[in-house]
């Protein structure tokens, strides 16, 4: 499905919300669009999403919870897809047998899972 068309109707002069400043002024949106950061639609867990299909390469605000909290999602139109986060430091292994090798490599592991790079 095609991504939603842009619709003045959309941009409301009663509504005095955080397009207030376009307030039906075309020329003032196409300013605060391009030279300045676009606020994006929450939705409070992933539960709450709509459908990928009907929002087509456009993104959005999702709570994921826990230390992930919020993050972009980006809809592909066939499903939403989370944009990872920076996951916390790690040191490199200094290991000298296999099984601590293995415990530094879950370390790392619970670190990418933690921050939402991998799926738990």
């Amino acid at each position: 499905m095609a991504r939603p068309n842009f619709s003045p109707v959309l941009l409301d002069s009663g509504t005095e919300g955080w397009d207030a400043e376009v307030d039906d002024n075309f020329a003032a949106a196409k300013e605060v669009f391009q030279d300045g950061p676009i606020p994006l639609k929450e939705y409070a867990n992933v539960g709450a999403l709509p459908a990928a299909a009907q929002y087509d390469r456009c993104a959005c605000m999702v709570n994921l919870g826990g230390a992930v909290g919020w993050t972009i999602a980006i809809s592909n139109g066939a499903a939403w897809q989370f944009v990872p986060k920076q996951a916390a430091a790690q040191a490199n292994s200094t290991a000298a047998a296999l099984a601590d090798l293995v415990t530094d490599f879950n370390t790392l592991l619970t670190k990418l899972r933690a921050t939402g790079v991998i799926a738990t």
